[in-house]
Parts: C-alpha cells; structure tokens; sequence
C-alpha cells in the first residue's frame, strides 16, 4: 500500500554505521605488467601470465600471514 521499502537497519546504535571490525592487510610481491609496447593492449597470455601471477601472490601473501591474522585454520580458494 506504501509503495516503499521498509528497511530495519543492524548497525551501530540502531543506525545504518557498521559495527567495528579490525582489518589486517597484507602486502604480496610487486608484479610487472607492462607490455611496453606504447599502449597498444595487451595480449590474451600476457593477461593470463599477470593474473596467475597475482593468484600465486594473493595465496603466498594469504599463506604468510593468516596466523598472525588469526585464521590460522583457514585456506584461501580463489574461485
């Protein structure tokens, strides 16, 4: 009959604020990506060797650090 949504907000004090979560971060080795060939667009395996790399990065840097992020029971799946 309103025509509206009715939205009950889960935050801080009652209010659209989310709750505080501590955040880690972790920093993976640098990747090169250029293709040096003066913007032209990069190829389909030079796209595919920077993203397995990134992938090999993320889980490396994920390994290295979960302990200390307290996840030390988890395993990263990069879907």
């Amino acid at each position: 009959a309103l025509r509206v949504s009715i939205m009950l907000f889960y935050g801080k004090w009652g209010l659209p604020i989310p709750w505080e979560a501590p955040l880690t971060y972790a920093l993976g080795e640098h990747i090169p990506c250029g293709s040096g060939k003066g913007g032209a667009l990069p190829s389909v395996e030079e796209v595919d060797w920077v993203h397995n790399v990134f992938v090999r990065s993320l889980e490396r840097a994920f390994e290295l650090n979960k302990a200390v992020a307290g996840q030390a029971g988890k395993t990263l799946r990069v879907v």
